[in-house]
């Protein structure tokens, strides 16, 4: 194939992505359109992704809307030459656009040693629950206390080395993305994550490991004074996509300065049959004679599924996350979650929920989910908003 006719093609199966209406993220399986340039060691990749969402809410008091939502629309596409990786996904959901991942990687071997160095804007690495792909949750939502209290993506650069029993990823990060911040000079971040593997063959996997990050604020607004007001907020929605309001769970914290991240991790697969769970810790410090106490935070998640019918799950051990169901089956799947946003006369909200679910593939391209999830809220400044009952399901393609 010419260099020529290849970037004709990438160019009309771009196009063509576009026109089906916009989707992805980091795929769990490869993208179905490829394009491979073997002279030149090129190979290129295009995929797309939707997921659209319908939720009933039942509140006491507040109203949360019931209805539906185009909730992820991506376009994604790669490049591989050699040992070295690029990759970009874009959002258009809401029909505005976003940039998600976007970065470049290098991968050496050595036997059954494997580092990777990577550069760009992607997902920091201390969590497990956020560098599992949505597209491998077996739930429509991540847990609360991930979605309030875990990093998310960053740009900065990181270095991951694993062989079959130990996992390391860890990396270092700027406060934001383009430095754009009003006023200051950005702060940073440096963590990672480190995990123990005693098990994975083609029948069980199993890892038990932590996680812990160091964040130092130095951007905010501007006093009279001159100095820089800095400020952390934490929030998450009620496990939910279609209302994402955050009021139910949301505090900021004027003057924040440094931020202490923990979290312990497990996770356990069969073929048929998996379990994981995390707990997360988080410390925020303020700035210094201001007075102000810090304030600690937790949370954490449990939770687990069967696959009455499929392919099994599988364990990607260079992520160390359990595979989603991945093409034709039905699977079922139960988790308890808990977040604490109440501190130190912080009262951001705290709440327990329990969720019941299932997924069925119709193949590797089309999956429904539906789920039920019963939310006990406990936040002073929605009293009568105790129990909230949310009956949602999903619809996703990806290729």
């Amino acid at each position: 194939m010419s260099i020529f006719n290849c970037k004709h093609q990438f160019t009309l199966l771009m196009a063509a992505a576009a026109a089906l209406g916009a989707s992805a993220q980091d795929f769990d399986v490869n993208p179905t359109a490829k394009i491979d340039n073997n002279k030149e060691n090129l190979h290129f990749t295009v995929g797309a992704r939707l997921m659209t969402d319908a939720a009933y809410y039942h509140t006491a008091e507040s109203e949360l809307k019931s209805g539906m939502a185009v909730t992820d629309a991506r376009i994604r596409t790669s490049m591989t030459y050699n040992s070295w990786y690029f990759y970009a996904d874009f959002d258009f959901t809401k029909g505005k656009f976003s940039q998600k991942n976007i970065f470049v990687q290098l991968s050496l071997a050595n036997g059954d040693n494997h580092h990777i160095f990577k550069g760009g804007y992607y997902n920091d690495p201390a969590t497990m629950a956020n560098n599992t792909s949505r597209g491998s949750l077996h739930f429509i939502s991540r847990a609360a206390a991930v979605n309030a209290l875990a990093p998310g993506r960053e740009l900065g650069l990181s270095y991951k080395f694993y062989n079959r029993h130990f996992f390391a990823n860890q990396g270092a990060f700027a406060e934001n993305l383009y430095n754009d911040q009003a006023n200051g000079p950005q702060g940073f971040t440096v963590g990672g994550r480190w995990l123990y593997v005693p098990l994975d063959d083609k029948a069980q996997s199993m890892h038990v490991g932590l996680a812990a990050r160091y964040a130092y604020t130095n951007t905010g607004e501007r006093q009279d004074d001159g100095e820089i007001k800095t400020s952390h907020t934490l929030a998450s929605t009620l496990e939910t996509y279609t209302d994402g309001n955050k009021q139910f769970l949301s505090c900021t914290l004027p003057w924040a300065r440094n931020s202490v991240y923990a979290s312990v991790e497990a996770a356990y697969r069969t073929k048929k049959f998996f379990a994981r769970g995390e707990y997360l810790v988080k410390h925020i410090g303020k700035k210094g004679g201001k007075g102000l106490p810090s304030n600690t935070f937790h949370g954490g998640y449990a939770e687990a599924g069967y696959m009455i019918f499929g392919q099994g799950y599988k364990y990607n051990r260079a992520e160390s996350v359990v595979s989603g169901l991945g093409g034709r089956g039905l699977e079922v799947s139960a988790r308890y979650s808990y977040l604490n946003l109440n501190d130190g006369g912080a009262e951001g909200g705290s709440m327990h929920s329990a969720t019941v679910g299932g997924a069925i593939g119709f193949n590797k391209f089309f999956q429904v989910m539906l789920e039920y999830s019963y939310n006990r809220l406990d936040n002073s400044h929605f009293p009568l908003d105790k129990n909230i009952h949310i009956v949602q399901a999903r619809m996703m393609f990806s290729f």
